[in-house]
C-alpha cells in the first residue's frame, strides 16, 4: 500500500486503523510536516496508532528514506554531523556514511538516540596523544575542546590531560577541580559545543501539564 500510495495511485494516504484521523485524508508529505511540529515524546506516542503512522515516523525502507524521526534528527545533529570534528572522526573510523543513505543502525528512531549517547566518544576516540598534527581532544560537559596547544601550560603536567583524553573527561576534571578563571581558558579551546538539553525535546512531563492546567483554571 505503501508503495502505491508513494506512485499517488491511492492518492491521499490512508490509515489501516485511524481512517477516522484528519491525518488520514491528507498527501504523505503534509503528513511528515505534520509530524514534525510534535515532540519527541509524542511522536513516540503517535507511531504506535497503525503500521501506516509507524513507517512514517521511523521508515526502515530504502526506498523511502524520509520519516518523522529522520526529520528530528536532521534539526538536532545536521549542522553537528558536517563540523569539522565529526568529519575528521569519520575519516579516522573509516565511515563513509552520509544522512542520504539509511541510518548504520537501521531505524532513524534508534540512531537518534545512539548518535546522542556517543557522538563525544567516537568523535575523540584515539585523540589523546602529545601531536599537535593528530591533536588531543577532551569531552567535558558535552563539549569537544581541543587542548594539543594547551599541553605544555598545563598547570598539572601534560600527562595529566594525556591519561584521560580521548573521550569524556568531566568527572576527572571535576575531581581534580578548576579554577573560575581555568574555565573560563577553556572557551577559546571549544571546537564543538554541547547540544541543547535533550530533555527540552520530550516536551512537558505529565506534572508540568496539570500544574500548567491548574495555573490556567485558577
Amino acid at each position: 500500500d505503501r508503495e502505491r500510495a508513494l506512485s499517488g495511485e491511492l492518492g491521499p494516504f490512508k490509515y489501516d486503523v485511524a481512517s477516522d484521523l484528519t491525518l488520514g485524508c491528507l498527501p504523505i508529505e503534509t503528513v511528515l510536516l505534520t509530524l514534525d511540529f510534535l515532540d519527541l515524546a509524542s511522536l513516540f506516542s503517535v507511531s504506535t496508532v497503525d503500521k501506516a503512522l509507524e513507517s512514517l515516523c521511523d521508515s526502515t525502507d530504502d526506498a523511502f528514506n524520509e520519516c518523522a524521526w529522520k526529520a528530528q534528527w536532521r534539526r538536532r545533529f545536521g549542522k553537528h554531523w558536517e563540523s569539522s570534528l565529526m568529519q575528521a572522526a569519520a575519516k579516522r573510523h573509516h565511515s563513509h556514511w552520509d544522512p542520504s543513505q539509511p541510518p548504520p543502525s537501521g531505524s532513524w528512531r534508534r540512531f537518534f538516540f545512539e548518535y546522542e549517547e556517543s557522538w563525544l566518544e567516537w568523535s575523540c576516540a584515539g585523540q589523546n596523544v602529545e601531536n599537535v598534527a593528530q591533536g588531543c581532544l577532551i569531552g567535558v560537559y558535552g563539549t569537544v575542546y581541543d587542548v594539543s596547544f594547551f599541553l605544555d601550560e598545563h598547570p598539572g603536567t601534560p600527562e595529566t590531560i594525556l591519561d584521560n583524553a580521548g573521550g569524556d573527561t568531566t568527572e576527572f576534571f571535576e575531581d581534580v577541580g578548576h579554577s573560575t578563571s581555568a574555565r573560563r581558558r577553556m572557551k577559546s579551546l571549544a571546537l564543538v559545543h554541547a547540544l541543547p538539553p535533550l530533555q527540552r525535546l520530550m516536551g512537558p512531563r505529565p506534572e508540568e501539564s496539570k500544574r500548567e492546567r491548574g495555573d490556567a483554571h485558577g
